[in-house]
């Protein structure tokens, strides 16, 4: 009995030390997995970072373009209001 209960022991840590392998090499593979897919992640925002980057670049002169035309705008507004009224007063004295 006591030969039989030690085999079967032997056995089960034979079994448990399988099962610890194969948790090791799930392991592994899920870290490798999980690098890889990291990666690719980073490598795709990256890439899109760069993209943004030259969009911005081409883009700049038209944006700075466009703020210096609206600040134009806006002078030319705060000019004719001035004028506007520097006339209703003339009138109304």
């Amino acid at each position: 009995m006591s030969h039989m209960k030690k085999s079967l022991m032997r056995s089960q840590l034979d079994d448990f030390g399988e099962q610890q392998k194969d948790f090791a090499k799930q392991i592994a593979d899920l870290k490798t997995d999980l690098n890889k897919t990291v990666q690719l992640k980073f490598d795709s925002v990256f890439a899109k970072l760069i993209v943004s980057k030259r969009r911005l670049k081409t883009l700049q002169p038209k944006l700075q373009s466009d703020v210096k035309s609206l600040q134009n705008n806006k002078f030319e507004k705060d000019l004719n209001r001035k004028i506007h009224f520097k006339i209703k007063n003339d009138i109304n004295n």
